[in-house]
């Protein structure tokens, strides 16, 4: 259902406020351009919406301390009923619903009832204590209470490609990320999951305590005036389309962010590698090393510059065409380290991969 109307609400409903340290950094594979609320389930059927972190594209995450995202109510003047939810992974790569893939669900939490209409907040919420995320593919977001009414339900903001948005979730031609999920419960039990289809990703983050790398693409053509030149840092960034496969302009000019909201104003640099470490390296105090220095292609690129926020981009790289051509088939991993002159805190961040 597109969004009619919403108010941003910025709302705390669990554990400690952010203002104490360390502050998390936000880790999402939204792209920003949000579409549509969507639940999903029925309107009156409980579940969850979670999605998909793969153990492929990223690693080291780490430590979680909570989940941002923008949750709709269809009727504001009554509570809708959320659960936060982290899930590891079953043999099959999709949410283990076992009692031992649970990582973590915190809850009940109402949200909405003091309003009228149609509305949205964007909320954080916050753990009791901060999770201890293992390697692998993860799944995180909500379970939902059954709604009041076919007319009177929760649910999320998404971007999707529905059908072929030109501001929805952009991959490169040819990819279907399968990477945003529904899990469907009876006597308010799990019994099924499946992957969701049109490219869809929830608007919501895993905040994360350690500092986060993430890469991000820019469309110079796009037919979206909104995304056009701008950085997504959704599934476009996972897979940069390099030879323009949909041949109206588009050649991904690409790069990487990093945050460490406890650090603003520091540097940093990001390296690239084709390959990982067999076994990541631990470097006590400052977290694991993933990339193998031995590649050919293992590089330090262009430095960051945190801002107040903590936030910070690489430039964006434009290869030549014989670069492009070369990086066709292939992956690039990255993985940044954070330098603070003032304290000589060297900290690193996961590792992130984009696939050309």
């Amino acid at each position: 259902m597109r969004v009619l109307s919403f108010a941003w609400t910025f709302l705390v409903l669990s554990g400690a406020l952010f203002a104490q340290t360390p502050l998390p950094n936000e880790f999402h594979l939204f792209d920003g351009a949000s579409e549509y609320a969507y639940r999903a389930l029925k309107a009156t059927q409980e579940g969850e919406l979670l999605q998909e972190i793969r153990g492929s594209f990223f690693g080291g995450l780490r430590r979680a301390a909570g989940i941002r995202a923008v949750l709709q109510d269809q009727d504001a003047s009554t509570a809708e009923t959320v659960w936060l939810v982290v899930r590891k992974a079953d043999s099959s790569g999709k949410p283990d619903l076992s009692t031992g893939g649970i990582l973590l669900q915190e809850g009940p939490f109402n949200y909405s009832g003091k309003a009228t209409g149609v509305r949205a907040w964007n909320i954080r919420f916050t753990f009791s204590k901060p999770l201890a995320l293992p390697e692998g593919t993860l799944f995180y977001g909500f379970r939902f209470a059954s709604g009041k009414s076919g007319a009177d339900y929760g649910s999320m903001q998404i971007s999707g490609d529905y059908p072929r948005t030109p501001c929805g979730e952009h991959p490169r031609k040819g990819v279907v990320p399968g990477m945003a999920w529904k899990v469907v419960y009876s006597s308010g039990k799990p019994q099924s999951a499946s992957v969701l289809p049109y490219d869809l990703a929830w608007d919501m983050g895993l905040l994360l305590l350690p500092p986060v790398i993430q890469g991000y693409a820019v469309d110079p053509a796009s037919r979206c005036l909104a995304k056009k030149g701008v950085p997504d840092f959704g599934y476009a960034a996972l897979w940069p389309d390099l030879a323009d496969l949909e041949g109206y302009g588009y050649k991904a000019r690409f790069g990487w962010r990093v945050r460490e909201s406890n650090l603003p104003g520091a540097g940093g640099f990001v390296f690239l590698s084709s390959k990982l470490l067999s076994s990541p390296y631990l470097l006590p105090g400052y977290g694991k090393w993933y990339l193998d220095p031995t590649d050919p292609w293992f590089v330090l690129i262009l430095p960051v510059a945190l801002d107040f926020h903590g936030d910070g981009r690489t430039a964006v790289l434009d290869p030549p065409a014989l670069v492009r051509t070369l990086l066709l088939g292939s992956s690039l991993h990255a993985q940044g380290v954070v330098l603070d002159s003032k304290t000589g805190k060297v900290r690193l961040t996961g590792r992130c991969r984009a696939s050309f």
